[in-house]
């Protein structure tokens, strides 16, 4: 199961080969973000993070830890929908953008796609759950990934500090 972002063809190098989300490279290739200074609405870069893949990995293999990836991966798909784009940046780390009328809306969105994630068979087992970081930014305030990817995983480890399975947001 993978996203069908519409902004491009997927192509094999452009996609994480366990999980079906974009990857890195693909991220990369986009190109700088292109926010019309009218646009009311936030432009809300979520980072997703799972709380304790270390754990599952060294009680249960790796083997335990794939599945666990691509369960939350489909969660994802499920929380977000099929259009927004979701990344896998890192071994347990994702990273999907939206655009909210509100921080109060970012904040919904991600609890969210937490709770989708919590009823998860096969994560509800190993009891893994998932934190998460946003980053917001207003129309024409942001000029790239990388800056609005850093914001998020600020608010992420904030998120982890507080105990987990939290959202926290910082804007950019």
């Amino acid at each position: 199961m993978s996203s069908r972002f519409a902004a491009g063809r997927r192509r094999p190098d452009w996609t994480d080969p366990l999980t079906g989300a974009w990857n890195r490279r693909w991220l990369r290739a986009r190109p700088r973000l292109r926010t019309p200074r009218d646009d009311q609405r936030l432009l809300a870069v979520m980072l997703f993070d799972a709380d304790s893949l270390g754990r599952v990995n060294d009680r249960e293999g790796f083997g335990a830890g794939d599945v666990c990836l691509v369960a939350v991966y489909r969660a994802l798909v499920r929380a977000l929908g099929p259009v927004t784009p979701i990344v896998r940046i890192g071994g347990d780390e994702f990273l999907a953008s939206t655009r909210v009328p509100t921080r109060a809306d970012a904040v919904r969105t991600a609890r969210a796609a937490l709770r989708e994630i919590s009823t998860d068979r096969e994560l509800r087992r190993r009891r893994l759950g998932v934190s998460a970081g946003i980053a917001l930014t207003r129309g024409g305030m942001c000029r790239d990934w990388l800056t609005l990817t850093d914001a998020a995983y600020r608010a992420l480890s904030r998120a982890k500090r507080a105990g987990g399975r939290r959202v926290r947001t910082t804007w950019v």
